[in-house]
């Protein structure tokens, strides 16, 4: 008789899976992301700080240094000061050999945006006034007047 035959099928060696992605290349690629962020973070703190110390110091508001520019800058009685925060006013009076012409301070009024009832204040203050101050959209103006002195004041950001 003959041996029976072994019926079992035939052993098919599979193809060895696939390795894994290399676990280094995936564990790099939030680096990039992260870095990225990191940056975005540093530069959002700086321009915060930066622009929380120009407010605090006012150097963002250049109003005053413009108007004090348009209206021709440094003469006799205009002075700006305090880095840009002041503007000084002196009028030439009737005993006084220098000063600055009226026509500069309608120059610096019309320049800072001075509203109508502020500038008709100050046409109306007498000697007798004292100081007075007005303010209009940040900017304060205070002022005094004499015919000997003329009309003095300052400009000057809000704080």
């Amino acid at each position: 008789m003959s041996e029976p035959q072994n019926t079992a099928p035939p052993v098919i060696e599979q193809p060895a899976p696939p390795a894994p992605p290399s676990s280094r290349r995936s564990s790099q690629a939030w680096v990039p992301w992260t870095a990225g962020g990191i940056v975005g973070l540093v530069l959002g703190v700086g321009a915060t700080l930066g622009i929380t110390a120009l407010v605090s110091t006012g150097q963002q508001d250049g109003r005053l240094a413009a108007a004090f520019e348009e209206c021709g800058g440094a003469h006799d009685g205009v002075e700006l000061g305090d880095g840009g925060r002041t503007i000084v006013f002196d009028m030439k009076g009737d005993e006084d050999t220098t000063g600055a012409e009226y026509l500069r301070y309608e120059c610096l009024a019309h320049a800072l945006d001075m509203p109508s009832s502020v500038n008709s204040h100050v046409g109306q203050t007498t000697s007798l006034d004292g100081r007075q101050t007005e303010s209009w959209d940040g900017i304060s103006f205070s002022w005094s007047y004499h015919p000997d002195r003329g009309l003095d004041g300052v400009f000057e950001l809000a704080r």
